[in-house]
Parts: C-alpha cells; sequence; structure tokens
C-alpha cells in the first residue's frame, strides 16, 4: 500500500506581473478516459527549431523521471490551424520544423501505466481517474520552450461541478473552473495540483493560513483528523521562528492509499 504526502509553499504572484510572453495550459477533467487526459497549450508563436520539453529530473527527487514517456499525439499547428511537422529528440523533447502557436497532446498517468526502468518516485507521480481524482505534478503533463524557461504560465482549469481544485498557487476559481498563476515555470512545477471531492481544512498559526486538501482512496473524510496532526507540526516552526512564519499562506496535498501508514509516519513510527 502507497502513501504519498505533498507539501508546498505560497508563492506571491500579481497577475500584473505576469510577462508578456505567457504559455496558456488547459486541461478538461471532466473530459478525461481512464487514466489519461488531453492537455492544450497556446503559447507564443514559436519559430522553426524551437524544441519543447518535459522535465527528465525536477528538484527535490532529482532521479530520472522522463516525463515525455506518458506523452502520445503530440500535435503542433501554426496560427493557419495546420499541422507543423516535428521530430522527436529522446524521450522528452521534440523540435519543431515550422513555426506554431497550439499544440495538442495526451497525457498517461505514471500511478497506472508503470513503466519497467526509472519508475516515478510516487510524490512526483500523476494520477488520472475520472470523477475521483486528479493529481497534476504539473512537469508531467505541461511542456516547456527551452530558452524560455522564464516565460509566465497560466493554468486553466475544468472539472465537474462536486469537485474542488487545491495548489499553492494563487488564481481565481469559479464553479466548475479554476485559472492559476506562475510568473515561470520553475514556480509551476513546484506547485502540484490536486482535483479531487471536498476533503479539506484549514487553521492559523501565527502570522500563516495553512490549508490542507486530503483524496482518501477508502472514501472516508479524514482532512479534520489531520489537521490536529499538522497544527502541532506548524506550530513547532513557527516557535522555532520566534512566534512567526517567513510566509503568509501555506498549502498541503494529501494522497492516500493506507491511512494507517500515514498515521504511523506521522506519529514517528515505522510501519511493521
Amino acid at each position: 500500500m502507497r502513501k504519498i504526502f505533498f507539501p508546498s509553499c505560497i508563492f506571491f504572484l500579481l497577475m500584473g506581473s505576469l510577462q508578456a510572453h505567457t504559455t496558456h495550459y488547459y486541461l478538461d477533467f471532466s473530459k478525461a478516459t481512464e487514466f489519461e487526459v488531453s492537455v492544450r497549450v497556446q503559447l507564443p508563436e514559436c519559430t522553426s527549431g524551437e524544441v519543447l520539453v518535459f522535465p527528465g529530473t525536477i528538484p527535490g527527487t532529482y532521479a530520472t523521471i522522463d516525463y515525455g514517456r506518458f506523452i502520445r499525439d503530440f500535435r503542433p499547428v501554426n496560427k493557419e490551424g495546420n499541422p507543423v511537422k516535428f521530430v522527436k529528440e529522446g524521450k522528452n523533447a521534440f523540435k519543431l520544423k515550422g513555426p506554431a502557436t497550439e499544440i495538442t497532446y495526451k497525457v498517461k498517468d505514471s500511478f497506472h501505466n508503470k513503466v519497467r526502468k526509472d519508475k516515478i518516485f510516487e510524490p512526483a507521480g500523476t494520477n488520472i481517474q475520472p470523477n475521483k481524482n486528479l493529481l497534476v505534478n504539473e512537469g508531467g503533463f505541461f511542456c516547456y520552450r527551452r530558452g524560455h524557461e522564464s516565460d509566465s504560465a497560466v493554468v486553466h482549469l475544468t472539472y465537474p461541478e462536486n469537485m474542488v481544485a487545491s495548489t499553492a498557487m494563487p488564481g481565481k476559481k469559479g464553479k466548475n473552473t479554476s485559472v492559476f498563476y506562475a510568473s515561470n515555470y520553475h514556480e509551476l512545477v513546484d506547485c502540484p495540483i490536486m482535483v479531487t471531492l471536498p476533503d479539506t481544512s484549514s487553521f492559523y498559526v501565527s502570522n500563516c493560513h495553512v490549508t490542507l486538501t486530503v483524496f482518501n482512496e477508502s472514501g472516508r473524510k479524514v482532512s479534520e483528523g489531520i489537521r490536529e496532526e499538522l497544527r502541532v507540526s506548524m506550530k513547532a516552526i513557527s516557535d522555532f521562528f520566534h512566534d512567526t512564519l517567513p510566509v503568509n499562506e501555506y498549502a498541503f496535498i494529501f494522497y492516500i492509499r493506507d491511512y494507517t501508514l500515514l498515521g504511523e509516519a506521522m506519529n514517528g513510527k515505522k510501519p511493521g
């Protein structure tokens, strides 16, 4: 049984600070199939020879991930809507043979599409289960233009009305849509997103508002219990910083397959 724990911190971003060169990512979870979803990318016009890349590794694990293994039906088009030819370079990169303004592709998740070599460490993984859970580690869903990692990014999410989207990124939330903003690709990758049925909680520690969102495979609501454990840990951190924290907002995302094992881990106990 696996348990996954996703801490992520808030980055304060102002819409007005978004750069002129912005990449827009569109993901409609309400149209996902089992373990697969389509992504559409709008970007400043790419010239011939530019390379679109999915990360081979990410900070925090530094293991070989090669998210490009989970991408299929990669289709760039130009501003007239005509297909643009490309060549694939290795496992993660796609080199354009003409200018392009939009790309579509399909993403398979890492939890259910197993690989024999270089298995993805679960906290860096991805999950796509329609009407249940969408776990977005952005490197597994969103490509970037090589050499343009500093371009700002906007994520447009659509999902069933009975679900919620949670992330550390600032943004706007509607009834079944959310828009999130990152000032560059690195900050985008630093802030996982989870879409799930509501099981949320929050509390304050000193100057900081802490929120947590939980997906438990058993269906049992457990965020309230986790909140009390987190409150103790966050209070200890606040005391270390002399009753203050370096951020005003902090977000936790939990994907749980075995709540008993999670409880033992949070209480410092080793599984038997």
